[in-house]
């Protein structure tokens, strides 16, 4: 059964075949992953995009969020939905395809007549991912839909914590494990925040609100109601959960941008989401392929095999090398493996 093909990177300006894999079915033998980075900040994005995403820090990482990440597109009218990414609901879509590329991952997935386009990549500095969620009218007549996407996020830390909303920003905080009771409105560890543009018709902060049970093949309740419940997350199980509405012509498309990031301030967030839009979205990726080009194009790695060759020189070079260089090092010596740089080439051993 094939499971995938190498493709072009959707979002390079100069299309090259090889530089990017398609994957064509949810259901892959086992998780295929992207692992997407800069210095602060890692993820890993598997076909489905599942996933631990991690702030980085003097070799420690803390998680942001919990490896669950929940997308609905639900039509009003009929009040039917479906799960793009295939976790939740079990109704494979009608058309699926996720792409890995260097820097980021990209899932296409529709199901009658919606056909819906989700973007992920980390951006070249700070401890944020960004997401671009894009849901196309593919059918003949104006739908009327809404667009839900679920983040649980880290623990509230052994002291407790909070997930509130100000000004348009999700906060998750918690609290550092030393502080006395009476210092908790004083001192705070640090703020996992989310927030979008257009803003949000509706929020809920607390993933057992959003889902209403454990049963995550079960309609959430936040869908069953048409809109979440805009209540803060008070103890445990945080999460951040938007809610978007659109009513669609035929042929017509509209985007959500989401940003979660990690900062030292709540206010440091609301930096952030004020120059938050598509503009600020597309400028912050157009940076993320230039810098990856950039990197990949400074080496690359000659072997015995044409096939092998182009697996680790088209592709993603990143992730590709990450994985094959620790098993081939052994016995570099007697398969001839050759790195070619910018500064010469050499034996690999």
């Amino acid at each position: 059964m094939a499971y995938g093909m190498f493709t072009t990177d959707p979002n390079k300006a100069a299309k090259r075949r090889g530089d990017a894999y398609d994957i064509t079915t949810p259901l892959t033998p086992m998780n295929w992953s992207n692992f997407l980075f800069n210095d602060e900040y890692h993820m890993e994005v598997t076909q489905t995009l599942q996933g631990v995403s991690s702030t980085v820090d003097a070799y420690r990482q803390e998680t942001v969020t919990t490896g669950e990440r929940q997308f609905f597109v639900l039509d009003e009218e009929s009040g039917e939905a479906f799960s793009p990414n295939y976790v939740s609901l079990r109704k494979r879509p009608e058309t699926y395809h996720c792409v890995h590329s260097v820097n980021a991952t990209t899932l296409t997935a529709g199901m009658d007549g919606i056909e819906c386009r989700i973007m992920v990549f980390i951006p070249v500095r700070g401890a944020s991912e960004c997401w671009e969620i894009r849901v196309t009218n593919r059918s003949d007549v104006v739908r009327n839909i809404s667009v839900f996407s679920a983040f649980p996020l880290g623990d509230g830390g052994t002291m407790g914590g909070a997930c509130t909303l100000e000004d348009g920003v999700i906060d998750m905080y918690a609290y550092p494990y030393h502080v006395y009771y009476e210092d908790h409105d004083r001192v705070q560890h640090r703020h996992v925040c989310a927030f979008a543009y257009p803003e949000p018709d509706s929020r809920d902060m607390s993933a057992q609100r959003f889902w209403g049970c454990a049963d995550k093949n079960e309609y959430p309740v936040a869908l069953r109601n048409g809109r979440c419940s805009d209540i803060i997350g008070e103890i445990g199980e945080f999460c951040a959960a938007m809610q978007h509405r659109f009513s669609l012509s035929p042929g017509q498309s509209e985007s959500v941008y989401l940003r979660l990031c990690v900062t030292g301030t709540l206010e440091e967030a609301k930096v952030l989401h004020r120059a938050w839009n598509g503009e600020a979205f597309a400028k912050e990726l157009s940076a993320s392929c230039a810098l990856w080009e950039k990197r990949c194009g400074q080496f690359e790695l000659e072997t015995p095999d044409e096939n092998l060759n182009a697996f680790a020189n088209a592709p993603d070079k990143a992730q590709s090398r990450r994985r094959l260089l620790p098993r081939a090092q052994p016995a570099a010596g007697c398969h001839g493996l050759r790195f070619r740089g910018t500064g010469g080439s050499g034996r690999l051993y």
